[in-house]
């Protein structure tokens, strides 16, 4: 996409941060659990998501696979950071 000439002119952190933003916004399965997209940079980027009552196992605690999740989205958000 380095061929889009709006993007060329962007700093790298413009770049990061329209990167990540696009993503999320078509990234409805993150969205659907409420992970908020808070801040991303070249190759970063932090989330953050309120554990609901559903996504709750035996022990009382959040079930590893909606932590899996949120990391999974971290690590895609950071990634495509670069375009």
């Amino acid at each position: 996409m380095t061929d889009q000439p709006h993007l060329q002119a962007m700093s790298a952190e413009e770049l990061a941060v329209a990167c990540a933003n696009e993503l999320y916004r078509r990234d409805r399965a993150t969205q659907h659990l409420g992970i908020e997209l808070l801040r991303s940079s070249p190759g970063q980027s932090t989330v953050a998501m309120t554990v609901a009552d559903f996504m709750l196992q035996g022990h009382q605690t959040c079930h590893g696979g909606y932590l899996f999740t949120l990391a999974d989205s971290a690590f895609a958000f950071a990634c495509n950071t670069y375009n």
